[in-house]
């Protein structure tokens, strides 16, 4: 995840969002924007729009992100 081209705000505001429906932190679920990022390659962009925050570990890792699809 390049950080320098993300908006904070509005990265924020989903985590705050995502948090009240899934009963988790707004920190919760920003470090799981993170792990996801290094670990599955997901910008913070499809984390929200694929639902991420729903998924599993192995679910999470059959789905082709923009990491991988540009390689």
């Amino acid at each position: 995840m390049k950080i320098r081209n993300m908006k904070i705000k509005e990265l924020i505001d989903k985590s705050k969002k995502v948090g009240q429906i899934i009963n988790k932190s707004c920190f919760s679920v920003f470090l799981d924007v993170l792990r996801c990022s290094k670990s599955y390659g997901t910008n913070y962009q499809e984390y929200f729009d694929l639902e991420f925050y729903l998924l599993n570990n192995e679910e999470r890792s059959t789905y082709l992100t923009s990491k991988y699809n540009e390689e």
